[in-house]
């Protein structure tokens, strides 16, 4: 069974790996600041419903994005500002990704945004 309607709010969170979110619907991350010392701060698979709300992370993870998205959909990012030095902001992997909203980010010190999968056929919209 999916776990599902769950939100964390007003986070701080230092670790060995962040928050991995799978078989999941309707899950809400708002003010979360993660400190990871490995991996992606937010890893999501099989996830419909996602909102990641003023998301910030510590110091980048070389060669890993700040989230990574399997076959994830319906997911909203926004209000998130990447450390200075982040690569990649979100990868996305997975024929069921699709419909993944960007909006209200500050990715000035970010150099690249997203990147996806070959198999990522779905929307991805950035405003």
């Amino acid at each position: 069974m999916a776990v599902q309607d769950i939100s964390f709010n007003d986070i701080y969170l230092e670790a060995e790996t962040g928050f991995v979110i799978k078989q999941a619907k309707n899950i809400a991350l708002h003010n979360v600041f993660l400190h990871v010392r490995q991996g992606s701060a937010i890893q999501t698979e099989n996830v419909d419903g996602l909102e990641l709300d003023a998301i910030s992370s510590g110091i980048p993870v070389a060669g890993v994005p700040v989230i990574s998205m399997a076959n994830t959909s319906n997911a909203f990012i926004r209000n998130c500002m990447p450390v200075a030095g982040t690569n990649l902001f979100l990868h996305l992997r997975g024929k069921l990704t699709n419909r993944i909203f960007l909006q209200g980010n500050n990715f000035d010190l970010t150099k690249k945004i997203f990147d996806k999968a070959e198999d990522v056929t779905g929307s991805i919209i950035e405003k």
